[in-house]
């Protein structure tokens, strides 16, 4: 009779294997690794996203349930977001990145990577194990608290395609403090790849022994030109797509708007405020959100009460829409400066400016920190698209196609496989 797995006794869970353990493992595995064709990697991963994807996926129906218990949000949320984590594993972008990481990688590729994820998102490890293979390293995957139960199962269904590949990654969960666990991680990886708050990583950073590349934290806004006021259905159109770019796993990412600047004046900011306003609401029906930590009950609450107090007197604007629900939806027009990031749980702070130039300008301190715009532009959404890249900007969609980012997105600024294939 087999030895039952050993169980944390905190949790209940089971107990990984040292990760010092697990990197030797995955150090040895990668020699066959190195050798496999690109085009079988890239067939393995794009048929294991398909077993997830179809209509009567088994991973899918066991992932769902237990990730919104797991990070706390509703089960339709899970639904309708998860594929989109997984489904650019799919498509043609996979096998020009492979091409790309095989004319720049040399011999000195790193073997093993230790990818610490953060926890704010599901889903996450999907495209960093994809990343990691078509660069020819293997990958101990780190997963953020909340991201366990689709980080295992991910490479659970790996292995149910292609074990072989699947032999190149391995699962590591301790808790925020484990030194130990988290040291022991650090020293075996030849590079760490760690996303999460600034201050977590500035602490991660120099207890390697290899490279180290980083990705802090994020800032996405939403911009509806002048030209989506001229009807009444360009108006809703806009306003829904901006709400549904907030909804999406309640506004807990990178690429989750928490300032929408408006072209136009302050009547034309409530207006469109009025319309997010109303499309969260509809949202709260349809995609209802999920728990909130009281941390996060106090940041939306002060938020709302900053709103209903303010003196206008000051050069702040009270003008507010509000769902009954806490977590479903709070929109502010805020004429003040400088602009200030709204909370997260579909929180957003609605700002008129003269024009898009113009919102580059307000934009400005925080040019460094952004990652996604959300535009809606009509007929000039490739001249301003092509403004906003030109300031840095990374990833500009389609409002209500943000949360939908193609694989090869230059996130941070950077080609997707550039931690494996540039110095750090």
């Amino acid at each position: 009779m087999p030895s039952p797995e050993p169980r944390d006794p905190r949790n209940g869970s089971a107990v990984d294997e040292p990760p010092q353990l697990l990197a030797r493992r995955l150090r040895r595995a990668q020699q066959r690794l190195a050798a496999r064709p690109r085009q079988q990697i890239c067939a393995a991963l794009a048929e294991t996203a398909a077993s997830w994807l179809n209509d009567n996926s088994p991973w899918f129906a066991r992932a769902a349930p237990a990730i919104a218990a797991a990070a706390g949000f509703s089960p339709t949320m899970v639904r309708h977001a998860l594929p989109a984590m997984i489904a650019p594993l799919g498509g043609a972008a996979l096998q020009a990145l492979a091409v790309e990481a095989d004319v720049k990688l040399d011999s000195d590729r790193p073997r093993v990577t230790l990818q610490i994820l953060p926890s704010n998102v599901p889903g996450l490890a999907a495209i960093a194990t994809a990343l990691s293979l078509i660069c020819r390293s293997a990958t101990l995957l780190k997963p953020g608290r909340r991201d366990c139960v689709f980080t295992r199962l991910w490479v659970e269904s790996l292995a149910a395609i292609d074990a072989d590949l699947a032999a190149c990654v391995a699962v590591a969960y301790w808790p925020g403090g484990d030194r130990d666990r988290e040291d022991a991680a650090l020293v075996e990886a030849d590079l760490v790849i760690a996303s999460g708050g600034d201050d977590a990583i500035a602490a991660l950073r120099p207890r390697g022994r290899g490279r180290f590349a980083a990705y802090g934290s994020r800032l996405s806004i939403a911009a509806i030109a002048a030209e989506c006021r001229q009807s009444s259905h360009a108006l809703r159109a806009a306003a829904r797509g901006v709400a549904l770019d907030v909804a999406v796993w309640d506004q807990r990412g990178c690429l989750s708007p928490r300032l929408c600047f408006v072209e136009g004046d302050l009547e034309s900011a409530r207006a469109v405020a009025a319309a997010i306003g109303e499309g969260l609401r509809d949202l709260g029906e349809h995609l209802p959100p999920g728990t909130m930590s009281t941390e996060e009950i106090l940041a939306v609450r002060r938020f709302r009460d900053a709103a209903e107090w303010a003196d206008p007197t000051g050069g702040r604007m009270s003008d507010f829409f509000f769902a009954d629900d806490l977590g479903a939806g709070s929109v502010v027009v805020d004429a003040g400066a400088p602009p200030q990031p709204a909370p997260t749980h579909r929180c957003l702070r609605v700002i008129p400016v003269a024009s898009i130039e113009s919102m580059l300008c307000v934009l400005e301190p925080l040019r460094g920190a952004l990652e996604g715009v959300g535009l809606a532009a009509a007929g000039r959404f490739g001249e301003l698209a092509a403004q906003l890249r030109a300031f840095g900007i990374p990833l500009v969609a389609a409002a209500g196609e943000l949360q939908r980012p193609p694989l090869d997105w230059r996130h941070g600024g950077r080609s997707r496989i550039a931690p494996w294939t540039e110095e750090n």
